[in-house]
């Protein structure tokens, strides 16, 4: 996953969302490495957003893999409650990010804190990569 002035998430070398939207960039990773979906939530333009972006991760299941990279101003309107939800998902950096840092998270719902690959970099570009086992079924 890679962020700054875009974002580009990968997935086994197979690309799931390059350029991204402004804000928030999710996608959401079964524990057998099928993607659930993605989403784009432009905080920058609202609190409702912000809101939207806070309930959605609040429902996403545990154990469910969240993956996350920042597009221009997406902390302008956002609040604590929103930090809350990231923290979820292992994140330590979310109370440092500012307006047009490149920051990703390679998260997973009921993370503890600290525990999943995460970045921040407040002038350039942030970059996440982990090797991630995957359940498989028959």
């Amino acid at each position: 996953m890679k962020v700054g002035n875009y974002v580009s998430i990968k997935i086994g070398g197979k690309q799931i969302l390059y350029l991204g939207e402004q804000g928030l960039n999710v996608v959401l990773i079964s524990d057998t490495g099928s993607v659930i979906s993605a989403h784009s939530f432009d905080t920058r333009k609202s609190k409702n957003v912000a809101k939207e972006f806070e309930r959605f991760i609040s429902g996403v299941e545990y154990g469910i893999w969240v993956f996350i990279a920042m597009k221009g101003k997406a902390p302008y309107h956002y609040d604590t409650d929103v930090q809350k939800v990231i923290k979820q998902v292992g994140s330590t950096k979310i109370d440092s990010l500012a307006n047009r840092s490149g920051w990703c998270i390679i998260g997973k719902k009921g993370a503890d804190a600290g525990t999943r690959e995460e970045n921040l970099d407040v002038n350039s570009v942030a970059l996440c990569y982990a090797t991630i086992s995957f359940a498989a079924y028959d």
